[in-house]
């Protein structure tokens, strides 16, 4: 036995004891880049939820809606009518796993479960569920649908 050999051997039965698979780590970096490029596309994506209507003028009223921009330097904008007034925010996001196919979004504080649907061209999703899990068991769950802008 040569020397790659029993290294090889050595990484198969670590791997083994520590119960994770040779080459986890890429499928779950491949993973993260996959879901990182759907939700910000190359550069920034659009997301938007509700009919957004804000008047334009002097003040900050709207109507409803709300919206997120998500850049792909990981930081995002987010606008919504809370009580007739836009609030905006600015951060960062980050991309956790939980399992093999959970994909957890960190935003402003909290954590949802990552959801696409109805892939467009390219690949592209069209909708996008965060998904706020529940607290208890008797609370309930909380999806916010967004559709992708067409920007």
């Amino acid at each position: 036995m040569n020397r790659s050999t029993a290294v090889l051997g050595m990484l198969v039965v670590v791997s083994l004891l520590i119960g994770a698979p040779l080459g986890a780590q890429d499928r779950t970096n491949d993973a993260e880049s996959d879901a990182a490029a759907k939700l910000a596309g190359k550069t920034s994506r659009e997301w938007l939820r509700g009919d957004v209507r804000i008047w334009m003028g002097g003040n900050t009223r709207c109507e409803g809606g709300e919206r997120y921009r998500f850049n792909a330097d990981k930081t995002f904008e987010h606008e919504s009518c809370i009580e007739g007034q836009v609030q905006n925010s600015r951060g960062e996001w980050s991309l956790a796993f939980k399992g093999p196919l959970d994909i957890f979004l960190s935003i402003e504080g909290n954590k949802y479960l990552l959801l696409f649907k109805g892939d467009g061209q390219d690949s592209t999703p069209q909708l996008m569920t965060l998904r706020k899990p529940p607290s208890t068991k008797t609370d309930p769950v909380v999806d916010r649908d967004f559709s992708l802008s067409e920007d």
